[in-house]
């Protein structure tokens, strides 16, 4: 593979995220084939009623897992203006001019309406073109630089050479372009729609970039009892509805973004809810003494539940107990897991595995996760001599800026890891440094050496902040600035991240600690919602000139000529 040479790209993954890497892959002049499981894109933001067979979602291995995980009633707890594409805006009238109409003009929507604006997405770059429905990729392997021997460990020994070589910048301490890395056999399996028989396939690629998302596999807290409970145990991956709970005692497990909703959600069947967690979005919830809440005051917080028993009783910290709980969901995040990179790229069994207490890749389990600490980068040896990736502690370790594995960079390409931030347009942000990188037209990475420095400089100034390893993919206010540097890493004249979009997130994290019950429905923030508007107005403009120019409706042609 040549340096600004068109590649051929395999995705894993047709969501959100997927579905950015496409677009941008493909403007790029590379040759993306993106492999999603499902039957249509979106990934998890396609609703269905359908669960896993095991309601605690630990059954992986019996391929019985259900990959969505969205409840009927969910609406994003993001406003619709932060939620869009950099260049795409989510507005109704960028929706129909690609034939999908806007049902739910709320600024904080229910899925349906994510779900038809990332239909529209598609539909306006014709990203469909790219993407193989039906094909579950099963296992993805590095090859030599030039199609064949050298694997993960070869790239890694390389690059603890060119540390040893220079601990600072050094002539043999090399930029990383996008020639360096190894190219990849991808195995898939393609299910016949028809018959449900599945045929296995094999195809090489200069590069795989990893979209496959986080909020399937379930995180579950090490909780002294749980096999010996008598009633339900679930996780919130399988929660749909409230009506199953009705008169019901429920025990919900986190008190995170899921933890908060569902708690109000399960309290308008159930009688009593209990909401219990380490740590509270709002502190003075925290000594509110379990004073009930909730439209129906029928909800109350406890500290973080310690052993539950086979009377049905549960006790916390600080001694408090409760008895008769019927159910416990557990709202405690999810584990990342990539099981189609084989051993040579991860450690076996994520280098550690699941379980814990708690935490998830979204930030779900903020209120019962692990206290600081972890066996970090110092515990591991250093990222330099990391020859595959760990999941240890719920991260994934050591990648360079939340995207590079050093040794195979920057062929194997991860995007939509971290949480805290506003996603959609910051898939798109680091899709186009991957897609740049790929074709040279970005500046070369820094040397594996100086990345794998990097990492642990990032990992040793998390451990100084006091805030535990799974913390390490959680940007919150550090996003723009990471919106900024992926801009300049990628060389790219795109548009920045505008004022307007960092007031809106702050507006919107302190509204929901203020106003829980009905955050979604007030808004506070008048000047960064008219700038907003604004802006994407002209976006929306511009996206609507480009479907006309295309031949597209009648009415994306007529709302040209009226902008």
């Amino acid at each position: 593979m040549a340096a600004a040479a068109s590649c051929r790209v395999a995705v894993v993954g047709a969501g959100a995220a997927g579905l950015a890497a496409a677009r941008e892959l493909a403007r790029e002049g590379h040759a993306p084939v993106v492999f999603e499981q499902g039957r249509e894109a979106a990934g998890v933001w396609v609703y269905s009623p359908a669960a896993d067979a095991d309601p605690l979602g630990s059954d992986a291995a019996s391929g019985r897992r259900a990959h969505g995980s969205l409840y009927a009633g969910l609406r994003t707890n993001l406003p619709r203006e932060i939620m869009s594409f950099t260049e795409y805006p989510f507005t109704p009238g960028a929706m129909a001019a690609a034939g999908q109409p806007s049902g739910d003009g709320r600024r904080f929507p229910g899925h349906g309406e994510v779900l038809a604006y990332l239909r529209a997405y598609a539909e306006h770059y014709g990203l469909h073109k790219f993407v193989r429905y039906g094909a579950r990729v099963v296992r993805a392997k590095p090859l030599g630089r030039a199609g064949g021997g050298a694997a993960a460990a070869a790239a890694a020994a390389e690059a603890a050479a060119e540390a040893e070589a220079a601990e600072a910048e050094a002539p043999g301490d090399a930029p990383v372009t996008g020639d360096s890395g190894p190219r990849w056999e991808v195995t898939f399996e393609v299910e016949d729609p028809a018959t449900g028989a599945r045929d296995t396939q094999r195809q090489e690629f200069d590069a795989l970039v990893v979209c496959n998302g986080h909020y399937t596999a379930t995180n579950l807290p090490r909780v002294e009892g749980r096999e010996e409970f008598p009633g339900l145990q679930m996780h919130s991956h399988n929660y749909r509805t409230p009506e199953p709970f009705a008169g019901q005692t429920v025990l919900i497990v986190g008190a995170s973004n899921s933890g908060e909703d569902l708690c109000r959600e399960i309290a308008t069947a159930a009688a009593r809810v209990i909401l219990c967690a380490r740590s509270w979005k709002n502190t003075a919830w925290a000594d509110d003494g379990g004073a009930p809440f909730g439209p129906r005051a029928n909800i109350e917080r406890r500290g973080m539940v310690l052993r539950l028993r086979r009377d049905g009783g549960a006790e916390f910290e600080a001694g408090a107990a409760v008895g008769g709980v019927d159910a416990v969901v557990y709202a405690t995040g999810y584990r990342y897991e990539f099981p189609f990179l084989d051993d040579s790229t991860v450690e076996p069994d994520g280098g550690g595995g699941g379980g814990g207490d708690g935490g998830g890749g979204d930030g779900e389990g903020e209120g019962v996760g692990t206290r600081a600490g972890g066996e970090g980068a110092a515990g591991r040896g250093g990222a330099a001599a990391a020859a595959r990736l760990s999941l240890r502690d719920q991260h994934v370790w050591p990648l360079w800026q939340h995207m590079f594995f050093p040794p195979l960079a920057p062929t194997l390409a991860f995007i939509g890891l971290p949480w805290k931030w506003c996603p959609f347009s910051q898939f798109e942000l680091q899709s186009r440094l991957v897609a740049r990188t790929l074709s040279g037209r970005a500046p070369p990475l820094p040397s594996r050496a100086r990345m794998a420095a990097e990492v642990d400089a990032a990992s040793r100034r998390l451990a100084a902040l006091g805030r535990p390893p799974r913390w390490f993919h959680m940007l919150g206010d550090d996003q723009w600035a990471y919106a900024d540097w992926l801009l300049d890493a990628a060389g790219s004249e795109g548009p920045r991240c505008a004022p307007w979009r960092a007031a809106m997130y702050k507006h919107t994290g302190e509204s929901k600690r203020a106003h829980p019950e009905d955050y979604r429905d007030r808004w506070g923030d008048a000047a960064a919602a008219a700038e907003a508007a604004g802006e994407l107005a002209g976006w929306e403009a511009a996206v609507l000139r480009e479907a006309a120019a295309r031949g597209g409706s009648g009415a994306a042609a007529a709302a040209a000529a009226a902008h």
